[in-house]
């Protein structure tokens, strides 16, 4: 009876030792939701990059000083997020923008309306106000339900920025500069 007491406390120290190591290789790499949010915020981030880049030459001055500070803020964070997921052994989808260069990647990207080859500055701004709402909400759930801490780290280092180009654009929407 002793010795198949002590088997038994054996194989439950060996069960608690095993699931302790698979806890630990699981929280160090990303949750297929993890990998879809890296994925999700990657694309948004390099569309930015992209418009950006297309845009930062308008003659409007709200838009081109937002649309370099889209190249500049989205290649800031996509550089951190390709590292991060490159970490994470995280498979990224080719073509994702970390840096400068944007503007010659912008041959093609469907852009707002324009008159005279520049963008309406009302059509600008409503289509990153629902680009930015849109990219906000994915930030906040990865907060609120990511598993892997440092993706959950990048989302919540990034959401601030997001949220004032999102203030911004909703302010040049509603009272657009001259």
């Amino acid at each position: 009876m002793r010795h198949r007491h002590r088997a038994q406390i054996a194989l439950f120290s060996c069960l608690m030792l095993a699931c302790g190591a698979v806890a630990s290789a699981q929280s160090k790499h990303a949750s297929l939701g993890d990998d879809q949010f890296v994925r999700q915020a990657l694309v948004s981030g390099t569309q930015e990059i992209r418009q950006g880049g297309k845009d930062a030459d308008s003659t409007n001055a709200a838009i081109d000083a937002f649309a370099m500070r889209m190249v500049k803020d989205h290649s800031y964070a996509n550089t951190q997020l390709l590292a991060l997921a490159h970490q994470l052994d995280i498979t990224v989808p080719n073509g994702m923008l970390p840096a400068s260069g944007a503007q010659e990647e912008a041959k093609g990207v469907q852009s707002p309306p324009v008159s005279n080859n520049q963008p309406n500055p009302k059509a600008y701004f409503a289509a990153q106000v629902a680009d930015h709402k849109k990219a906000v909400a994915l930030f906040e759930h990865e907060i609120a339900h990511g598993r892997n801490p440092q993706i959950v780290a990048f989302a919540r280092k990034t959401l601030p920025v997001l949220r004032s180009h999102l203030q911004f654009a909703e302010k040049e929407l509603a009272h657009p500069a001259h």
